[in-house]
């Protein structure tokens, strides 16, 4: 039965919560940048530029936003929300400990709460967090946004939200395969319920994220097909792509991204990443990278105008 209580990372939870003792905490839950990227531009031929952040700060947390506005949107005057939101209330004051036995609490005598998605992704939150410090607890925050997914749209809020931090899960571990899956699922959510909390900024760091785990584990000649595919808008996702080439400083997927991205026709964005990614890799050393660097600036010129 979905909600039961049969995974032993849950009794793992309530456990960890029961140890850790006030002012030993982890940090403060807050939305995971795959690589860390700045927003300062750099003049060819220093380094390359790393694309701009997706969050601005005034935005606040994305995952604290998602949580907030979900959390208001519970049942009023239901016993099980109210647990909910006491657990809440505790973890946002630092008292974790009491909030994992919160948590705990509702999902073992609540099964059937519509709080239950949003219990099993402040474990997520709480494993997330930790991972930064402690890897090994990777697999417990994604065991717990498993949980979440299990409860579909609309009934469940966070269900794209969830999908997100799966797929940045699979990237800090290096997982491309699974992170592409995951966060190409958050999209589709996303698309199917435009209604979610926070969508426009979930979506944004769903193409965020997936641009930068298919940097890392796609085929850089095939992007355009992937990103058409994924639904994106092609142009503007392969100029993020040829930007996190560009930011990882290997040139020859740079090159060959940036070749075939013009393929795809004149585009502003296309256009200002393929002539910075041919500027930046003409002065190398490497013959072959200089040549391919040539061919690409005046393939830029024949695609762009001057």
């Amino acid at each position: 039965m979905r909600g039961a209580v049969t995974f032993t990372w849950i009794a793992l939870g309530a456990a960890l919560g029961v140890a850790c003792g006030a002012g030993s905490e982890p940090a403060t839950v807050t939305p995971v940048a795959l690589p860390a990227v700045s927003s300062t531009a750099s003049p060819a031929p220093t380094p390359p530029t790393p694309a701009a952040p997706i969050e601005a700060p005034p935005e606040g947390p994305l995952g604290e936003a998602v949580r907030d506005a979900a959390a208001a949107a519970l049942p009023p005057r239901d016993a099980a929300t109210e647990v909910f939101l006491e657990a809440y209330a505790l973890e946002k004051k630092r008292d974790l400990a009491g909030a994992r036995r919160r948590y705990y609490d509702l999902i073992t005598k609540h099964p059937g709460s519509a709080a239950i998605p949003q219990a099993y992704l402040a474990f997520g939150e709480l494993f997330f967090a930790e991972a930064e410090a402690d890897p090994s607890k990777r697999e417990l925050a994604a065991q717990a946004y498993r949980e979440v997914v299990k409860y579909p749209p609309p009934g469940n809020a966070v269900h794209a939200f969830a999908l997100l931090r799966l797929g940045e899960g699979f990237a800090r571990a290096h997982d491309g395969p699974n992170a592409l899956s995951s966060l190409r699922k958050a999209l589709d959510a996303l698309a199917q319920h435009p209604g979610s909390p926070e969508a426009a900024r979930v979506e944004r760091a769903a193409v965020q994220g997936l641009v930068t785990a298919y940097a890392e584990s796609g085929r850089p000649e095939a992007a355009a097909a992937f990103f058409r595919a994924s639904h994106l808008d092609v142009p503007a996702a392969l100029a993020k792509l040829i930007a996190e080439y560009r930011r990882i400083g290997d040139p020859r997927p740079t090159l060959v991204a940036a070749s075939a991205a013009l393929d795809v026709g004149k585009h502003p964005d296309l256009c200002r990443e393929a002539g910075l990614a041919a500027r930046e890799a003409s002065g190398g050393a490497d013959r072959a990278v200089a040549q391919a660097a040539r061919d690409l600036e005046q393939k830029q010129r024949a695609t762009c105008g001057p």
